[in-house]
């Protein structure tokens, strides 16, 4: 769910900074370039969150399959 929800963010911040990209460009408007600034802080930190909950969700599923792989050898070895 997680992955999802920020996979939405980082989808809007890169919108986001084309839009107001292109605003600038247009009207040379300072504020708009400061929102651009924003829109790029707040993208940067979804896309660094978005690998750190890849990189977790990795891990759990690494420690899930060791351990089905140590209960089949115990169940091999009792039968």
């Amino acid at each position: 769910m997680r992955n999802k929800i920020l996979k939405w963010v980082l989808l809007l911040c890169v919108v986001s900074l084309v839009l107001n990209g292109l605003l600038y460009w247009g009207t040379g408007n300072r504020e708009v370039l400061i929102n651009t600034y924003g829109a790029a802080g707040i993208g940067i930190l979804s896309a660094i969150w978005l690998l750190f909950v890849r990189k977790e969700k990795q891990k759990v599923g690494r420690i899930f399959a060791d351990t089905n792989e140590k209960r089949q050898r115990q169940l091999w070895t009792i039968k």
